[in-house]
């Protein structure tokens, strides 16, 4: 695990913030993946921080899977475009699957990773897609 990794697993236990699966991904880039969930509109998302030995570290959830269908694609696509040119912080994906996934990159510098601003872009991007959901949820096929 690299210094950075360390340094936010090291932060999350001090700071008491659990549900963090920690999973080193064995990769050219010593890629240490902090695995959870979030709950938003009452649904579970699958969210991810990805830090590696790159200057950028990725926060990532996955918002919907299979979220296409013959009824839906016009309108979802419009929404994701509506969200990439409101949004400065947070990017949308369609993935080849159909999955809707939602990333913020965050830019450090792996000799001096700063934990605080990682937690901080954290919350703001989980409060951030949970204002979102309701909206995304009305556009999603029935489960």
């Amino acid at each position: 695990m690299i210094e950075a990794a360390k340094t936010f697993e090291e932060y999350i236990k001090k700071e008491n913030i659990t549900g963090f699966a920690i999973r080193e991904v064995g990769d050219d880039r010593n890629t240490t993946v902090f695995e959870s969930e979030i709950e938003a509109d009452g649904r579970r998302l699958p969210i991810a921080v990805v830090i590696d030995s790159t200057a950028y570290a990725t926060i990532r959830v996955r918002l919907a899977q299979n979220a296409v269908d013959d009824t839906n694609a016009m309108l979802l696509t419009g929404w994701l475009m509506r969200q990439n040119q409101d949004s400065r912080l947070i990017k949308f994906y369609l993935t080849s699957d159909t999955a809707i996934l939602a990333d913020v990159v965050v830019p450090h510098n792996p000799a001096a990773f700063d934990p605080e601003v990682m937690t901080s872009v954290l919350r703001v991007f989980i409060r951030d897609i949970t204002k979102l959901m309701p909206d995304l949820a009305m556009l999603l096929p029935e489960e």
